[in-house]
């Protein structure tokens, strides 16, 4: 509670000395790029920032302070999706979820947004479809149909002002990178000769002039060195984390890292001045801007409902999983259970690791049937002779005591997230008979086959690869610099993680 009235002070008083400290006429720029398809952020993240639950915290006390009509809210693109492409087990549950982020744009009072190539990463139609019936806009002055005409809208206007001050005219223009990947249906005209084109005679008719760029930040720069009478770029795709305004050729240059985890926050004013750009800062989304308990707010539902949705979804089509892997069918998983049988020692070490906690992690979260997050905290998933049904993700030993008459007369030996990590908890090795979460053996070492009895198919050696397939730079942001590797964090952390050597069969 401390934290958030901690975060509700600042951000008040950040506003106030942004509005008394511009002259009548201005607004308030709240602008966020790279989303990547976040509802909520990854619980893998230490104090993890971002959700969108939080920025509608954000948005509401900016509009509370400055007033609802003097805020505008922008996004640089790359909204929906994580990636440009969709692995085909993901799909469905990608398309949910980019339909929820839709909403939840609606619900925080998008004004407009410039698309990304990853916005288009299940296809121009669902992209297409998930704009229908939404208040935000697309702009994209470059971006067009192969037969030249429109695809979106190349700008918009908007009117922001404050209860006591004149309206501010605002023009926004699209432009989108011409060396990225586009529907196949569309083409991508010249960024910089679209910009000669439309800047001038928006500044006709505008007070400010933004563009809303889908560029990267060299590109930017270059924007603004070679075309005039820009005021403000907003930027994306580079995910650069500017802590404060670059200034080129009289445009000021802004982009705010990604994922939601920081959120910029500028004062508008025609023209803008050095006080605006000094006063501008990025606000971490971090948990002072949870909602109250007991209160939450309309974003924090619709997140309730979407991880419902998710797991109704998992549920259905866990018979369409595809296969990901290009592993024999010689090669096969046996899951830890069986492990444990010989190698105690390494067990009883493993079950201190966060890898032991991955699981509860998930159903805690109440994110245990969502597979992208499944895809690293288990084993196997929609691989050959892996598991592909999220609600049996482990199963008991059948009881010898208990005879059975008739196969009908099988109780379920069946495990759902939730019965497996209350077995966990347990420590009810010597009842599953297998599990395929939480992180484990055959996650670093490979399948291990009919091992000790047949052919070794694992590997002793732990690949760095495996590693940092999911400890990534996002999730793992500690044991990076930027994107680089930190290799003195990593090699300390995998000796943390290292099984102690010993006699398989030994005693703990």
């Amino acid at each position: 509670m401390r934290s958030s009235r901690a975060s509700l002070l600042a951000t008040s008083v950040f506003v106030c000395n942004l509005l008394f400290a511009t002259p009548a006429r201005s607004a308030v720029l709240i602008h966020t790029n790279d989303i990547l398809g976040e509802l909520e952020p990854c619980g893998c993240r230490s104090n993890p920032k971002g959700g969108l639950a939080r920025h509608y915290t954000l948005i509401k006390r900016t509009e509370n302070t400055a007033g609802a009509g003097a805020v505008l809210q922008l996004d640089g693109g790359d909204l929906f999706f994580a990636s440009a492409t969709t692995a085909p087990m993901l799909v469905k549950q990608a398309k949910v979820q980019a339909e929820f982020i839709a909403k939840a744009l609606d619900l925080t009072g998008l004004d407009a947004a410039v698309p990304g190539e990853k916005d288009f990463s299940l296809g121009l139609s669902v992209f297409e479809n998930l704009l229908d019936g939404h208040k935000f806009k697309f702009l994209a002055a470059n971006l067009v149909r192969k037969n030249s005409k429109n695809f979106l809208e190349p700008y918009a206007f908007f009117s922001k002002k404050s209860e006591k001050t004149a309206p501010l005219r605002i023009a926004v223009l699209g432009l989108v990178g011409e060396e990225l990947s586009w529907p196949k249906e569309l083409q991508v005209l010249p960024a910089i000769k679209t910009a000669e084109k439309w800047v001038p005679e928006l500044r006709k008719k505008a007070d400010f002039i933004i563009v809303l760029s889908h560029l990267g930040f060299e590109k930017d720069q270059e924007l603004a060195k070679k075309v005039k009478g820009i005021d403000l770029i907003v930027g994306s795709h580079s995910q650069s984390f500017l802590q404060e305004p670059v200034k080129l050729s009289g445009a000021s240059l802004i982009q705010a890292s990604f994922k939601n985890q920081y959120v910029g926050v500028l004062s508008l004013t025609a023209p803008l001045s050095e006080n605006d750009l000094g006063n501008y800062k990025l606000i971490g989304l971090d948990s002072g801007f949870d909602s109250e308990p007991g209160k939450p707010n309309p974003i924090d539902s619709l997140v309730v409902d979407f991880k419902k949705a998710i797991a109704e979804l998992s549920t259905k089509q866990d018979a369409e999983l595809g296969i990901t892997t290009t592993a024999t069918p010689q090669i096969t998983f046996q899951t830890f259970p069986r492990c444990v049988d010989c190698h105690r020692k390494q067990a009883d070490f493993w079950r201190k690791t966060p890898h032991f906690k991955a699981l509860k992690s998930l159903v805690d979260k109440k994110q245990a049937r969502n597979k992208d997050c499944l895809l690293c905290h288990s084993l196997g998933l929609g691989e050959l002779n892996g598991f592909s049904d999220v609600n049996k993700i482990g199963a008991l030993k059948p009881d010898p005591e208990t005879p059975l008459t008739s196969p009908s007369s099988a109780p379920s030996l069946s495990l759902s997230p939730e019965q497996l990590s209350e077995a966990l908890d347990k420590g009810a090795f010597k009842t599953l008979e297998n599990a395929w979460a939480p992180v484990q053996c055959e996650n670093c070492h490979g399948p291990s086959g009919n091992h000790p009895f047949g052919a070794n198919a694992y590997s002793k050696k732990v690949e760095k690869a495996k590693c940092l397939s999911c400890h990534t730079p996002d999730r793992a942001t500690e044991w990076y610099d930027k994107t680089s590797l930190q290799e003195k964090v990593f090699t300390e952390k995998l000796k943390r993680m290292t099984c102690p050597p010993g006699d398989p069969t030994e005693e703990p």
